[in-house]
């Protein structure tokens, strides 16, 4: 088997893949750079977020104690996170509205969605050594949009508190010594993010061209691969149908060449109106054998063949094979509708095989039966090996037995028979004994 086809297709296959694969890594890198850049830009124009929004929040939450008492409660387990987290959503309600329509006026220009969310990470307790929180707690977001969450700013504050026996609040102030002071401190820690909340849809829309172009790219290099290689196969079915046309009409002139030079011979010892004859339908024979290369059409005409034409087929043959003699068993009365070329191409294949293996008598049957058109072919040749008949009509398999590798020939003769049975659809079987003979048997569609 030719392995080369096989070799292409793995070779583009691969080659095809490397390509595939640098589109992929290239399409990633690109998306994963503009996805940089975007945020990078959203980041540069959220830089003066912080203090825009701490003038009517994080100040007052610097400086108001209200904040610092809820976190000694919280310390004093007087009350729970859940508490400090309502405490906080109540206040973020106006500054939230207020950042919102800050942050869209930011990016309108731009179409970015972005939402900025603030949040308590941590409030440790010194006096406890303790964080008195679980989850983190909201003082504000613009939006409650879902995206990758990107930082903004972080950043942990260091807060104290103080109050006396009496209940007095102070915040960093000096009390009478004769008041104890508990006093409390706070680490506290806040972080910043902000997402895109359309960040996908502006990245494919952005990369939508390149990804669209790279698919057209990766589908025209398989049509032309296709295309290409379909070409490669029908121009390689053409050069073996020549091939074996050549073949076929080289195998076939070699019977109508000799006939052609006994004629000459016998001519040149003695004139005989019948050697005029043959010479005149062998050369009509190699011209209907060398009609197909410039006329492929010509192999399905039909015409009359009668007795005589097959008589003459026999008494051609018998002049070129004088090895043994060829009887005629049984023929049509009337005529039938065969193609010439080819139905002789198969008598006359057969009974020069058989000749060729040892045989001394061929008897040809011609019989028409119904639809079908029976032609059977018996000889007492050397016969054939059980083993062997699978591969008789392989192309250029010869029999392998005693000095038979002696016989002239390529191998093409059974060959040809079956292709062309197989052109007319029909059907052959071989039955065969050694040193006995064998019986082929063609059986073709007639009247369809």
């Amino acid at each position: 088997m030719n392995k080369r086809p096989i070799t292409y297709i793995l070779s583009f296959l691969l080659l095809f893949t490397v390509l595939v694969g640098m589109q992929v890594y290239f399409l990633v890198n690109s998306y994963a750079l503009r996805q940089k850049e975007i945020v990078e830009t959203v980041r540069v124009k959220l830089k003066d977020l912080e203090d825009d929004v701490d003038k009517f929040d994080d100040s007052y939450y610097m400086k108001n104690k209200t904040y610092l008492e809820l976190f000694v409660a919280l310390d004093e387990n007087k009350i729970n996170e859940d508490s400090v987290r309502r405490f906080y959503n109540d206040r973020s309600e106006t500054v939230s509205k207020k950042l919102k329509k800050y942050v869209d006026s930011l990016f309108m220009d731009l179409g970015y969605q972005v939402a900025v969310k603030k949040e308590l990470t941590s409030i440790y307790s010194n006096s406890k050594n303790r964080d008195l929180l679980n989850k983190n707690i909201t003082i504000y977001e613009s939006s409650k949009d879902k995206g990758l969450e990107n930082s903004l700013t972080s950043g942990t504050w260091e807060m104290s508190y103080s109050k006396s026996t009496s209940e007095k609040e102070r915040i960093n102030e000096q009390v009478n010594e004769d008041e104890k002071i508990i006093s409390y401190g706070f680490l506290v820690s806040r972080k910043t993010t902000f997402i895109i909340a359309n960040l996908y849809w502006i990245l494919f829309n952005e990369l939508l061209l390149f990804v669209v172009a790279s698919f057209l790219i990766l589908i025209a290099i398989l049509y032309i691969f296709y295309i290409t290689y379909k070409n490669l196969l029908k121009q390689k079915k053409q050069v073996l149908v020549l091939h074996d046309m050549v073949d076929n009409v080289s195998h076939e002139m070699r019977t109508p060449i000799s006939t052609m030079k006994l004629a000459s011979v016998n001519l040149q010892k003695k004139h005989n109106d019948s050697n005029f004859s043959v010479l005149d339908r062998q050369i009509l024979r190699l011209e209907k054998l060398l009609q197909p290369l410039t006329d492929p059409d010509v192999t399905t005409e039909k015409s009359d063949y009668g007795l005589n034409d097959i008589n003459h087929l026999l008494s051609d043959l018998q002049t070129a094979e004088i090895n043994g003699q060829v009887n005629l068993l049984s023929f049509p009365e009337q005529t039938i509708q065969v193609n010439k070329v080819l139905f002789e191409t198969i008598i006359s294949n057969l009974i020069t095989n058989s000749f060729k293996y040892g045989a001394t008598q061929v008897g040809l049957s011609v019989e028409l039966l119904e639809d079908v058109l029976q032609v059977k072919v018996q000889d007492n040749g050397h016969g054939i090996d059980t083993d062997e008949l699978p591969y008789i009509f392989e192309k250029f398999y010869r029999v392998q037995k005693d000095n038979i590798h002696n016989t002239k020939g390529l191998g093409l003769g059974l060959y040809i028979v079956k292709k062309v049975v197989d052109q007319f659809n029909g059907d052959i079987k071989v039955k065969s004994q050694i040193n006995k003979g064998s019986e082929f048997l063609i059986v073709l569609p007639y009247g369809k």
